[in-house]
């Protein structure tokens, strides 16, 4: 599978993009406020991890023909999935230590496509991780540690960004769960609509991840869960779909 060249790459290790650094005067702030919580007053700088400093368990599955087109086992693609963003996560990414990452990741782009990766987790035991955003911070994306699963397949859903449908009369949409918060918002503003639900993970964060986790937006007028958003959803589930109706 070939990512596009022209889209730009997160970082596995922590928050932001490549090549967004932190200035000498925010980490002085950090730094400050580092001394005035733990009582340390000297610091050592630890370089960033890159890609080549971190040796990775090798995959332990393998990838059947007729889904190759959506999946990889392209090193950063395991080492991206690898952690959510809690405190513990970038923390162990930023010290290099991926010892338990997904064996390959898959891009869906359909309905078929979800329902034939399930099928394959079934037949070969393979723990299937939904993969939003990447900003949890409960381990929702981790693979398990216990030795149930013969391996683990991250299931990105990127490609399910598109608001599909909108009702002017009722304001209500129907949008894909995949999509992140500013595109979300990208794509209602030019009819006059906001979904108003900004989070402090808005910027990659997905209105998937938002429902599954029943997310609270911070920076939300009156109706501040999102389940007060909601009035129905179709969820493709590995025993069958579930779908209430408006």
């Amino acid at each position: 599978m070939h990512r596009g060249t022209e889209e730009r790459r997160r970082k596995f290790y922590g928050w932001g993009y490549e090549g967004d650094e932190v200035s000498p005067q925010e980490i002085a702030e950090f730094e400050k406020a580092w001394t005035r919580l733990l009582g340390v007053s000297e610091f050592t700088a630890v370089p960033f991890p890159s890609e080549d400093s971190i040796n990775l368990r090798p995959c332990r599955v393998k990838v059947p023909a007729s889904l190759e087109a959506i999946c990889t086992t392209d090193k950063y693609d395991r080492l991206y999935h690898t952690y959510g963003a809690s405190s513990v996560d970038v923390a162990y990414s930023v010290r290099g230590e991926f010892r338990n990452p997904p064996d390959a990741v898959a891009y869906p782009r359909t309905e078929d496509d979800i329902v034939k990766l399930y099928r394959w987790c079934e037949d070969d035991s393979l723990a299937a991780i939904p993969y939003g955003g990447g900003t949890s911070v409960v381990g929702g994306v981790n693979p398990p540690e216990h030795g149930r699963y013969r391996g683990v397949l991250s299931i990105d859903m990127k490609y399910f960004n598109k608001v599909l449908e909108i009702d002017h009369a009722s304001q209500a949409a129907r949008i894909q769960t995949g999509v992140l918060g500013p595109h979300l918002e990208q794509q209602l503003k030019p009819i006059g609509l906001t979904l108003r639900f900004f989070l402090q993970a808005w910027e990659f964060s997905s209105l998937g991840g938002w429902i599954a986790t029943r997310a609270a937006g911070h920076f939300a007028t009156a109706y501040t869960q999102i389940d007060d958003h909601i009035e129905s959803m179709k969820v493709v589930a590995p025993a069958g779909n579930i779908e209430s109706r408006r």
